[in-house]
C-alpha cells in the first residue's frame, strides 16, 4: 500500500478537528472566566484546521502536487509558530516532504 502525501494531510485535519472539540467540550463543562478562555482556545483550533484545506486539495491532483507540497510546507511551519496548528503544522510538513521526495 502506497501512502499518499493527501492521507496525511486528511489525518492531520481530522486529529485536529478531534482535538479542538475535546478542548471545546471540557470548557463548555465550565463556567466563568475558565469557560470562556477554553471555548475560545477550543474554538481557535478548530479554525486553525481549516490551514490544511488548501494543501489538501493541491496534493490531490497530480498537476498541482509541487505546488502544493511547498504550500503544505510554509502552512505547517506557521501552524508550528502559532502553537494552536501544532498538530496539523507536523503533517502538513511531513506531507509536503513526502510529496516532494515522491517527486525525485
Amino acid at each position: 500500500m502506497h501512502i499518499k502525501s493527501w492521507y496525511l494531510v486528511l489525518v492531520g485535519i481530522l486529529l485536529q478537528v478531534l482535538f479542538g472539540l475535546f478542548v471545546l467540550s471540557g470548557a463548555l463543562s465550565y463556567g466563568g472566566l475558565g469557560g470562556l478562555v477554553g471555548a475560545i482556545v477550543g474554538g481557535t483550533v478548530l479554525f486553525i484546521s481549516l490551514l490544511g484545506l488548501i494543501p489538501l486539495f493541491l496534493l490531490i491532483f497530480q498537476k498541482t502536487r509541487k505546488i502544493g507540497s511547498i504550500v503544505s510546507i510554509i502552512l505547517g511551519l506557521i501552524g508550528i509558530v502559532i502553537n494552536f496548528g501544532f498538530i496539523i503544522g507536523i503533517f502538513l510538513i511531513s506531507a509536503g516532504i513526502l510529496a516532494l521526495w515522491k517527486k525525485m
